[in-house]
Protein backbone atom coordinates (compact mmCIF):
# COMPACT_ATOMS: atom_id res chain seq x y z
CA UNK A 1 0.00 0.00 0.00
CA UNK A 2 1.40 3.38 -1.02
CA UNK A 3 1.01 6.20 1.46
CA UNK A 4 0.45 9.83 0.58
CA UNK A 5 1.95 12.68 2.54
CA UNK A 6 -1.57 13.51 3.74
CA UNK A 7 -1.64 10.19 5.61
CA UNK A 8 0.94 11.63 8.02
CA UNK A 9 -0.89 14.91 8.74
CA UNK A 10 -2.25 15.56 12.20
CA UNK A 11 -6.05 15.03 12.10
CA UNK A 12 -6.83 18.71 12.67
CA UNK A 13 -4.67 19.71 9.66
CA UNK A 14 -6.50 17.58 7.10
CA UNK A 15 -9.50 19.90 6.70
CA UNK A 16 -7.59 23.17 6.42
CA UNK A 17 -7.86 24.68 2.92
CA UNK A 18 -4.66 25.73 1.16
CA UNK A 19 -3.76 29.39 1.65
CA UNK A 20 -3.80 31.34 -1.60
CA UNK A 21 -2.53 34.89 -1.47
CA UNK A 22 -4.77 36.55 -4.03
CA UNK A 23 -3.04 39.92 -3.80
CA UNK A 24 0.28 38.33 -4.80
CA UNK A 25 -1.35 36.46 -7.68
CA UNK A 26 -2.92 39.72 -8.88
CA UNK A 27 0.40 41.56 -8.64
CA UNK A 28 2.11 38.90 -10.78
CA UNK A 29 -0.55 39.38 -13.44
CA UNK A 30 -0.21 43.17 -13.23
CA UNK A 31 3.50 44.07 -12.88
CA UNK A 32 2.70 47.79 -12.61
CA UNK A 33 1.32 47.10 -9.12
CA UNK A 34 3.80 47.38 -6.28
CA UNK A 35 3.55 44.64 -3.67
CA UNK A 36 4.37 46.72 -0.62
CA UNK A 37 2.13 44.46 1.50
CA UNK A 38 4.62 41.67 0.81
CA UNK A 39 7.61 43.80 1.84
CA UNK A 40 8.79 44.15 -1.74
CA UNK A 41 10.66 47.24 -2.78
CA UNK A 42 9.44 48.80 -6.04
CA UNK A 43 12.96 50.12 -6.71
CA UNK A 44 15.70 47.88 -8.12
CA UNK A 45 18.76 47.12 -5.97
CA UNK A 46 21.63 49.60 -6.11
CA UNK A 47 24.88 48.78 -7.89
CA UNK A 48 26.58 48.37 -4.49
CA UNK A 49 24.01 45.77 -3.48
CA UNK A 50 24.42 43.91 -6.78
CA UNK A 51 28.22 43.93 -6.38
CA UNK A 52 27.92 42.52 -2.85
CA UNK A 53 25.47 39.86 -4.03
CA UNK A 54 27.83 38.81 -6.81
CA UNK A 55 30.79 38.75 -4.42
CA UNK A 56 29.02 36.57 -1.88
CA UNK A 57 27.24 34.41 -4.46
CA UNK A 58 30.64 32.82 -5.05
CA UNK A 59 30.52 31.59 -1.45
CA UNK A 60 27.10 29.91 -1.54
CA UNK A 61 28.70 26.51 -1.23
CA UNK A 62 29.55 27.40 2.39
CA UNK A 63 27.26 27.56 5.40
CA UNK A 64 26.61 31.17 6.41
CA UNK A 65 27.79 32.51 9.73
CA UNK A 66 25.32 32.63 12.59
CA UNK A 67 24.80 36.36 12.30
CA UNK A 68 27.45 37.21 14.88
CA UNK A 69 28.22 40.65 13.43
CA UNK A 70 24.53 41.52 13.10
CA UNK A 71 23.69 40.19 16.57
CA UNK A 72 26.62 42.12 18.08
CA UNK A 73 25.45 45.37 16.48
CA UNK A 74 21.84 44.77 17.63
CA UNK A 75 23.14 44.10 21.15
CA UNK A 76 25.16 47.33 21.14
CA UNK A 77 22.27 49.44 19.83
CA UNK A 78 19.88 48.02 22.44
CA UNK A 79 22.26 47.92 25.43
CA UNK A 80 22.06 44.13 25.57
CA UNK A 81 24.92 42.19 27.16
CA UNK A 82 26.49 40.51 24.12
CA UNK A 83 25.34 38.80 20.92
CA UNK A 84 24.58 35.59 22.81
CA UNK A 85 21.49 37.38 24.16
CA UNK A 86 20.15 38.36 20.74
CA UNK A 87 18.15 35.98 18.57
CA UNK A 88 17.63 36.57 14.87
CA UNK A 89 15.75 34.50 12.33
CA UNK A 90 14.43 34.28 8.82
CA UNK A 91 11.30 36.27 9.50
CA UNK A 92 9.02 36.54 12.49
CA UNK A 93 7.57 33.06 11.95
CA UNK A 94 10.94 31.44 12.58
CA UNK A 95 11.59 33.60 15.63
CA UNK A 96 8.18 32.74 17.13
CA UNK A 97 8.71 29.07 16.30
CA UNK A 98 12.04 29.07 18.15
CA UNK A 99 10.51 30.83 21.15
CA UNK A 100 7.64 28.33 21.30
CA UNK A 101 10.03 25.40 21.05
CA UNK A 102 12.01 26.77 24.01
CA UNK A 103 9.02 27.02 26.32
CA UNK A 104 6.35 24.64 25.06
Amino acid sequence: MTKNIEDYYAPWVKGIPMYVSEHIELAWRRPELHRMMSNENPLPPSDKVLEAMFKYAKMTNRYPDQGLVVRQKIAELNNVDGPQNVMIGNGSSEVYDNIFRMFI
